[in-house]
Formats: C-alpha cells, sequence, structure tokens
C-alpha cells in the first residue's frame, strides 16, 4: 500500500510540473517583440536605435538605418499585425540583435516574425536571421515579395543552457518592415493531457485499493 501511495505522489508532482511548464511554453521570451513606444504618434517615423523602451534590442553593425514606424491610414503603409508599431530597413544592410537568457539544454525552440517588402515594386523584403551562442547554430534567408505582412517562423534546438542572442540582418536593396518576433519553447505537453494522464493513473490507484480492501485478512 505504502507504495502506491507514493506511486501516486509521484504522478501528482509530474502533473503539476508539466502543467506548470506547459503554461509557460508559449509565452514570448523577446522583449519588446512589436518596437513599441507610446512617444511615436500615428503616422510618426523615427531612427530606430535600439529598443524605443530601453530594453531588449541593441542596433549593430552595418551602413544601414532602420526606422520606426506608426503607420495611419492612407499613408500607404501596411497596418502593424501586432500593436501600432513595426521597423523598416533602408537600402543598406543593418543588423538588430537581442540577447535571450535562460534557455534550456538540448531543447527546441520556434521563432516567428512579420515580414513584408517595403517598396516591392523595386524587390522584395529580405532579412537573414541568426541564432548564436558563441558560434552560429541557425542561420536562415527569409524574403517576402508582398506589402503586406506575413507571417515567417522557424525552430531550431539548442546545445547548451545560456544565452542565445537573435540576430537579423537586413539586405542590399531589399527594404523591409519587420515586426512581432517571438521566441518559445515547443514540444511541451499541453496542460489538458497532463491532466487527462493523471485522472487515469488516479482511477487506476483508486481501483488498486479497492480490490486490496476486498481480499480476505489471514
Amino acid at each position: 500500500m505504502q507504495k502506491l501511495k507514493c506511486y501516486a505522489c509521484g504522478l501528482l508532482f509530474f502533473a503539476v510540473a508539466c502543467c506548470l511548464e506547459a503554461e509557460s511554453a508559449y509565452s514570448n521570451l523577446v522583449l519588446n517583440s512589436s518596437f513599441e513606444n507610446s512617444a511615436l504618434s500615428a503616422g510618426g517615423v523615427d531612427n530606430f536605435n535600439g529598443d524605443p523602451i530601453g530594453q531588449g534590442w541593441v542596433v549593430g553593425d552595418g551602413a544601414g538605418g532602420l526606422l520606426l514606424f506608426r503607420p495611419a491610414i492612407g499613408d500607404g503603409r501596411p497596418a502593424a499585425p501586432n500593436g501600432s508599431q513595426y521597423i523598416g530597413s533602408s537600402l543598406l544592410p543593418k543588423t538588430f540583435f537581442q540577447d535571450i537568457p535562460l534557455l534550456a539544454a538540448s531543447r527546441e525552440y520556434r521563432v516567428t516574425f512579420q515580414l513584408a517588402a517595403a517598396s516591392p515594386a523595386n524587390a522584395p523584403g529580405a532579412v537573414s536571421v541568426n541564432i548564436l551562442n558563441g558560434s552560429s547554430i541557425f542561420s536562415q534567408a527569409f524574403s517576402s515579395a508582398s506589402p503586406n505582412f506575413g507571417l515567417q517562423q522557424f525552430t531550431f534546438t539548442t546545445t547548451n543552457a545560456g544565452t542565445y542572442r537573435l540576430q537579423v540582418t537586413t539586405g542590399t536593396f531589399t527594404p523591409s518592415y519587420m515586426d512581432a518576433f517571438t521566441l518559445d519553447v515547443t514540444a511541451v505537453p499541453e496542460p489538458s493531457s497532463v491532466l487527462l494522464v493523471l485522472g487515469g493513473s488516479l482511477l487506476l490507484f483508486r481501483r488498486s485499493r479497492i480490490l486490496r480492501s476486498r481480499q480476505p485478512s489471514c
């Protein structure tokens, strides 16, 4: 009987831990993922020299520039897919990045972002995205010929626990708009699935107790 109690307690602990992990699994680890700056009015444009609210993004090397847009009705720019603002690149390449701390080892993560061509009549919008942990562990080019935002996504697997850099480099003569960067964990059990397993296990435990109670004592 004592072994069954320990088994039940172990199942309960496992289910609670999985539910807590699953609840946080889909939370976005990117700070200010949509480049929001309350000081920018509708129709406004500003230089993007790092995160507007003072955390997260850093502008790196490159001769090009990055602009922060808050589109207004009738200005010819696409609506922001998340929040009210997004960034856009110039004709020359520019790098910006964010360091994401406390990623777990040997875990698959998903990155998503929205991309649109800033000048689709002349060239598609193009960027390259890198994930670095000392050295690059993932690199891929993305492009869009549409003037409207479209979803881009990929997954990568960490090699060791620590801080990873999400780095974006804009293209040459391929101006683009970017918004809504997310980075979250994939392949984590849903709370409902874990609770279903737990419920079935507890029913088996209860049935075992009933059967044991019906056994004649010697």
